[in-house]
């Protein structure tokens, strides 16, 4: 099976317009630059970004969307250092630079790798 860093290694080496919309930087979907977004939220933050929104438009949640991540947990967050080599932080920074930069998680991102 192909590694983690070859899998990173294929994407960098593919144009965002040809990137799978899974894995293609945000900031080229979004395009922030181009349209004044007046929110944007984190999925790492759903519900309470949900909230927020429905709190701007005077709505009522949903409530089958309120447990949303949590649907969707997979714990991935906790794991992810195991997978981070000092190529693939290099390759993620590479990748999504503009993505760290213009959603405000800042420069460098706190990924440490393995052997950190």
């Amino acid at each position: 099976a192909p590694s983690f860093e070859a899998f990173l290694s294929a994407i960098q080496a593919q144009s965002p317009e040809e990137m799978d919309i899974h894995w293609a930087p945000q900031s080229h979907i979004l395009k922030p630059e181009a349209l004044p977004y007046d929110y944007i939220g984190r999925f790492e933050n759903f519900r309470e970004n949900f909230l927020s929104v429905c709190q701007l438009l005077s709505i009522t949640p949903p409530q089958d969307l309120l447990n949303y991540g949590k649907r969707h947990a997979t714990g991935a967050g906790q794991r992810v250092n195991s997978f981070m080599s000092p190529e693939a932080v290099e390759a993620i920074q590479s990748i999504y630079e503009q993505d760290f930069l213009s959603f405000g998680y800042g420069w460098a991102p706190p990924l440490q790798t393995a052997q950190s």
